[in-house]
């Protein structure tokens, strides 16, 4: 009570984590015809911030944007920030806002989070990682992998349990493959006998696109049994990269 959670609120879905701050969503309804919806899950407003610089495009033009293509949801994912949740002009009588972030940071590898009800905490290490995502899908949330096999943020955080991997970032062939080379010493198992895990397994393909060698990421994880979808999104930032291309 003194740190401002709701007992009620802290069982079973736990969606309230004592001294973290409460998220608001919203519930909005577009339409209740059953069928399929297409949206854009990876976009950034001026609120993102990251080594090639903060987004262009306001969370009002973001979602205008989403509008005018006709899209059924949209989450803006700037880079470990909320921001966008508490921008006055975040809202749509158009399209399902769903609150997200992207999370993480490009050493290390980044997560799409969907819907969390309390603001994620950076990591150290794996195990605080998983953590996370642990309390993300207990509060009815999504954890994402997201663009594994980019080289400027291959995905080195490991999990034994995520929600899904996205398979697809900007032009499906345009952005090069991961590398064994650029991996770090010390991480790259392939010099030691046969490739083991799926990130290197996927690296070994240095012919295919980046977003080739994350589709084979999520494949090689699925006959290791994790059960996850896949997701595609543009990453886009501004107007110079079309929206919902591809879509999800």
């Amino acid at each position: 009570l003194a740190l401002g959670t709701n007992p009620d609120r802290s069982t079973g879905g736990a969606r309230d984590v004592p001294g973290r701050a409460r998220i608001p969503i919203q519930e909005q309804v577009v339409s209740k015809t059953p069928g399929w919806y297409r949206g854009e899950l990876n976009a950034y407003s001026t609120y993102h911030e990251a080594r090639d610089g903060a987004g262009k495009n306001t969370v009002k033009q973001l979602i205008q944007r989403a509008e005018k293509a006709g899209l059924d949801f949209l989450a803006i994912t700037d880079r470990n920030s909320i921001e966008s949740f508490y921008d006055p002009d975040y809202k749509s009588d158009k399209v399902v806002l769903i609150p997200a972030l992207e999370w993480g940071d490009e050493d290390r590898g980044l997560a799409l989070i969907y819907g969390p009800h309390t603001v994620p905490e950076l990591a150290d290490n794996p195990f605080e990682a998983q953590a996370i995502a642990r309390m993300i899908q207990m509060q009815g949330g999504i954890f994402v992998v997201a663009r594994p096999c980019f080289p400027n943020s291959p995905w080195r955080w490991g999990l034994g349990y995520v929600n899904g991997i996205q398979v697809w970032c900007r032009d499906f062939r345009g952005v090069p493959p991961l590398s064994l080379n650029t991996l770090r010493p010390g991480y790259n198992r392939a010099t030691h006998g046969p490739l083991t895990d799926s990130l290197h397994m996927a690296a070994n393909h240095g012919e295919l696109s980046a977003n080739d060698q994350a589709q084979r990421f999520w494949d090689y994880e699925l006959k290791k049994g994790l059960k996850a979808s896949v997701y595609g999104g543009s990453g886009s930032a501004s107007a110079s990269v079309p929206i919902a291309q591809p879509v999800t």
